[in-house]
């Protein structure tokens, strides 16, 4: 009951089905950076794609152009891989 009064908060929760977190466990998780507000960056990429796509290919599916960008980034960046 005591989350659903924080409805349209953002925050971070910490649970521990096993008993208290340790201050170790509360030290790494303080650490970590979360991003409550505004879209994730995967987010973000798919938005532009989008618009890039209704601008320049209205009449292709989206999802196809989608998928082919998607690959072409992956590739680009798994060929600066080093073997």
């Amino acid at each position: 009951m005591e989350i659903d009064t924080l409805l349209n908060d953002s925050g971070v929760l910490y649970f521990k089905s096993s008993g208290n977190l340790t201050k170790e466990e509360i030290k790494a998780l303080e650490s970590v950076k979360i991003e409550v507000e505004g879209k994730t960056k995967s987010e973000r990429l798919r938005n532009v794609l989008f618009i890039y796509h209704k601008q320049n290919f209205s009449e292709d599916r989206f999802d196809d152009f989608y998928s082919n960008e998607m690959e072409k980034i992956i590739q680009h960046y798994k060929d600066k891989l080093e073997n």
